[in-house]
């Protein structure tokens, strides 16, 4: 109960950092240009964009419904940007490190979504390690990880991305509506 207090008072306090964190008022000021050209999102084919954290309890409890609508939709392209949330979460930016260094295994982003895998660095390597990967999390050798991180997170802030999961769904013809009800998701993808 104790972690449900202080997850709380991050969130209230999180909402206070002013206008560096402001929201968007519609998905009309994301610029979904920017989002298709750096993505490299082709028209013509459904896509899913995701900005997630990964030690976010949203993240963590909607993953499941965006899986499933994927499987049932596999003609859609699933497109995630990391946007780890350091100010509430301490070992989001190290899970999205290792998510970079197993971005080509396609179930790295779920396992780390899971409950069941700690996120603290010594865990991060040992799982990289288990799957043959480089187990560099902390480390000198993860500079390039954390720099594909470091870029995502820009791109977040300069689209006023300020909250974990932001949904997108682009259409066949380039348009982008944020998804808000994950549950309505299969729906919207038909």
């Amino acid at each position: 109960m104790q972690y449900r207090h202080i997850f709380a008072t991050a969130i209230a306090v999180f909402g206070t950092l002013g206008s560096s964190f402001a929201a968007p008022q519609s998905t009309s000021m994301v610029n979904a240009e920017q989002i298709r050209n750096y993505l490299k999102i082709e028209k013509g084919r459904p896509a899913l964009v995701a900005f997630m954290d990964f030690q976010c309890p949203s993240c963590r409890k909607n993953w499941p419904k965006i899986k499933a609508a994927l499987d049932r939709h596999p003609g859609t392209k699933f497109y995630s940007v990391d946007f780890p949330l350091t100010e509430l979460h301490k070992n989001a930016f190290n899970a999205a490190v290792a998510y970079e260094i197993g971005r080509d295994k396609p179930s790295t982003y779920g396992d780390l979504l899971s409950d069941k895998q700690s996120l603290a660095p010594a865990d991060l390597n040992a799982y990289l390690k288990a799957h043959h990967l480089p187990a560099v999390v902390g480390s000198d050798k993860a500079a390039k990880y954390e720099a594909k991180v470091n870029d995502q997170l820009r791109l977040s802030k300069s689209l006023h991305i300020n909250k974990t999961p932001t949904v997108f769904l682009v259409d066949e013809k380039g348009s982008l509506t944020e998804v808000k009800d994950f549950a309505k998701l299969d729906d919207r993808l038909r």
